[in-house]
């Protein structure tokens, strides 16, 4: 009978130190329809990538491509190009949650690219300076958008 009960005694401790585990792992990481929808959304690697096409007797040139998923598209060729770190991302009234910009500034005008996602679209905006220019800003304008699919 003492056997019986020491077992007993024993099954329900470990039940108990079980449950108590399963309780907190979901308290950790509770199921919500947030969490749901960020676990369901696409995937979105957006960069861009820089490609200097300039020649000995030529002024600068860039190619501005976007890689978005393992896809390359060529977005414009401007002046001047160069990658943006985000804490400089202000300086050109570029979104802090833009996820890539790039630009450059030559001969008194410069151009500059910001790519940013929108629910499923990746948007690229792209805008201009002149010091000529008798308004203040960069003139940003949607320049392409990309539907992303999830698992691309």
């Amino acid at each position: 009978m003492r056997n019986q009960l020491s077992w007993s005694i024993t099954i329900l401790i470990i039940t108990l130190v079980f449950a108590c585990q399963s309780n907190q792992s979901e308290s950790e990481n509770p199921k919500t329809e947030e969490n749901e929808a960020a676990i369901n959304a696409p995937t979105i690697d957006a960069k861009f990538y820089c490609r200097d096409l300039t020649t000995n007797d030529d002024m600068p040139r860039s190619e501005v491509s976007l890689y978005l998923n393992k896809a390359r598209y060529v977005i414009d060729t401007i002046q001047t190009c160069d990658l943006f770190e985000p804490a400089d991302y202000a300086n050109y009234e570029i979104p802090a949650e833009a996820i890539s910009a790039c630009g450059g500034w030559w001969a008194g005008a410069g151009d500059y690219l910001y790519a940013i996602v929108e629910e499923d679209v990746c948007i690229v905006m792209q805008g201009w300076q002149d010091e000529q220019q008798e308004d203040d800003g960069f003139h940003y304008e949607r320049a392409r958008s990309f539907k992303v699919i999830a698992g691309r």
